[in-house]
């Protein structure tokens, strides 16, 4: 029965009607940072795009990119590898501060080290920049792109998937072995168990910083009628629930106890923001709220909210539903960055 009613919801919804597209970020913004004077956008074909938050003014900083990483106050970008197999990071803020890499791996992500340079992950190394130069270590299994990375104080790192409804789940790379291990919490149940990589999709990581082995884990679900999100603790093997809010439903609702589903995990300077299309959760000081997300409006070709308390949110891409009432897709949280520069 549950499954003739997922298949009529999905059959009997409105078409899909895909409407925005940026001439220089494509058909979806990927990636956003900030900080009091200008905003950069990714888009999902690599496009980096840098615009003057006073003036709107754009600048093409170029192609290839494939992730930024806001380390106090850095905003680092990581490019390549181009058709010589080298590979860029650079400072954002400070195009003077940047290093060349060789690897023609695929490029999974950046995370932040504590030291002069972050650390890289490769479909098939750990890039670690220590005593000077740069160190690597290979992976015993090879990783696919598409991904949130984090590491731990201990120097652990972990790698999150979001596949939507095929799951997707959280690895963790030894930094010393390079081994890979899945993450999980064990259960005999269909898609029971946190972190289950064929049911969890994980939207953002970041090291806890409240507990500096540990770092919080957003996961999430939202397909046709099936709601699940939560924000979990995960020290080393062991996973904890942070928070988690329930959907509130009609009455008829067939699924009750379902929880709010989140698109996106992101740590500001005082806690995180999870946001969804209706409302996101705030961490502040130990102290986590639900608010309705913001109004967006129209700024220079993007769709854009008005600072939130030192967050913007950004619209990525647009629309599903019908097209007289298109349904945002997913909006980006955009921590504005507050620094001594």
């Amino acid at each position: 029965m549950l499954l003739t009613f997922l298949l009529t919801i999905g059959l009997s919804g409105p078409t899909a009607a895909q409407t925005w597209s940026d001439p220089d970020l494509g058909r979806a913004v990927v990636e956003a940072a900030a900080d009091a004077e200008h905003l950069w956008l990714r888009g999902m074909d690599g496009v980096l795009v840098r615009i003057d938050r006073r003036t709107g003014e754009r600048t093409l900083l170029g192609r290839g990119f494939v992730d930024m990483l806001p380390d106090g106050d850095r905003l680092w970008a990581l490019r390549g590898p181009d058709e010589y197999g080298a590979v860029i990071i650079e400072d954002l803020r400070d195009p003077s501060r940047s290093a060349t890499l060789a690897s023609s791996d695929d490029q999974i992500g950046m995370f932040t080290s504590g030291g002069a340079w972050p650390g890289l992950v490769t479909s098939r190394q750990l890039i670690l920049h220590d005593a000077g130069d740069w160190r690597e270590v290979p992976l015993a299994g090879e990783l696919s792109p598409g991904v949130h990375v984090a590491a731990d104080a201990e120097g652990r790192v972990y790698v999150g998937y979001a596949r939507g409804e095929w799951g997707g789940g959280l690895r963790r790379i030894d930094p010393i072995t390079g081994s890979v291990a899945f993450v999980t919490e064990a259960s005999n149940e269909l898609c029971g168990g946190r972190l289950n990589p064929d049911c969890d999709p994980v939207v953002g990581v970041f090291p806890d910083p409240s507990r500096t082995d540990c770092i919080i884990v957003g996961t999430s679900l939202a397909h046709l009628s099936l709601k699940e999100g939560e924000i979990v603790r995960v020290c080393g093997d062991r996973i904890t629930s942070v928070f988690a809010h329930t959907v509130q439903s009609d009455p008829g609702w067939p699924l009750p106890g379902q929880t709010w589903p989140f698109d996106g995990l992101v740590q500001t300077a005082d806690g995180w923001v999870a946001v969804s299309q209706k409302q996101y959760a705030r961490s502040r000081s130990g102290t986590i709220e639900m608010h309705p997300t913001p109004a967006l409006r129209d700024w220079h070709g993007l769709r854009i909210s008005d600072e939130q308390d030192g967050i913007l949110f950004v619209m990525s891409a647009c629309c599903w539903g019908s097209a007289d009432v298109p349904t945002d897709h997913r909006l980006l949280t955009v921590p504005v960055m507050r620094t001594s520069r």
